[in-house]
């Protein structure tokens, strides 16, 4: 039996892989999604700064990542935080929340795995 049988399986279009669209003649590539190993509590979710942004069709959690903070590197906190962690699973219109700092969830993060966490 498949260990990936309980995972759903996303549509990825973002340019960054294109080089891997190209030679087989696709416009996106589909592939399972990765496991949520990262959850941060409702508690702590709900002490987090965030600014608000309408999902428009240009957009993109990389885009986002390097307005808010200068890298695409944060790309993944922002899908985190909205509970949607790849660009295909947003819409038109949707209500992104984006945290004003990233520093407390890293190091939240780190710290719930060198404790034995997700």
């Amino acid at each position: 039996m498949s260990r990936y049988r309980d995972r759903k399986i996303v549509a990825n279009d973002m340019n960054e892989y294109k080089n891997l669209f190209e030679p087989r003649n696709l416009k996106l590539l589909k592939h399972h999604r990765q496991e949520n190993e990262l959850n941060l509590p409702d508690s702590f979710k709900d002490n987090i700064v965030i600014q608000q942004e309408i999902w428009g069709q240009d957009t993109k959690l990389h885009k986002l990542s390097y307005k808010y903070y200068r890298t695409t590197e944060y790309w993944w906190v922002i899908g985190l935080i909205n509970n949607k962690p790849t660009d295909v699973e947003w819409q038109i219109g949707d209500i992104v929340s984006v945290p004003v700092g990233v520093n407390s969830i890293i190091e939240f993060i780190a710290l719930n795995r060198l404790n034995g966490g997700a």
